[in-house]
């Protein structure tokens, strides 16, 4: 099955978005990391622990938003449950691999991922 172009360009540009507000944002560099580090501390720091909180579960909410648009024109519908599979395997990756570290998800979910594409 091969990838539309207008596939590629929103995986491109959602990367893109994703590098530069974890790498050259304040929100990104300085807060996120610290309040995913030690909350206390980053407390202390003036950093608002909830709102940081807050922005990540909306930038995921997000980030399945477009997984969904990119993801439906594959199966001619929309349906509520379309996604559960996806995301337990997104979950099982995510585990063994960190859940902050995206090197390690990506390394650890690999193989699991070429050898599901190999047995279908």
């Amino acid at each position: 099955m091969s990838v539309p172009c207008w596939h590629r360009r929103i995986l491109a540009c959602t990367c893109r978005s994703g590098w530069y507000c974890q790498q050259a944002t304040q929100h990104g560099t300085a807060q996120v990391t610290n309040a995913a580090q030690n909350r206390e501390v980053a407390g202390f720091m003036g950093v608002n622990i909830n709102t940081v909180i807050s922005a990540a579960f909306v930038i995921g909410s997000g980030l399945a938003a477009v997984a969904g648009v990119t993801i439906v024109p594959y199966y001619g519908f929309a349906q509520y449950t379309m996604g559960c599979m996806r995301a337990l395997k997104a979950f099982t990756a995510a585990g063994p691999g960190r859940l902050g570290n995206l090197c390690g998800g990506m390394r650890r979910g690999f193989p699991p991922g070429v050898a599901q594409r190999l047995a279908a």
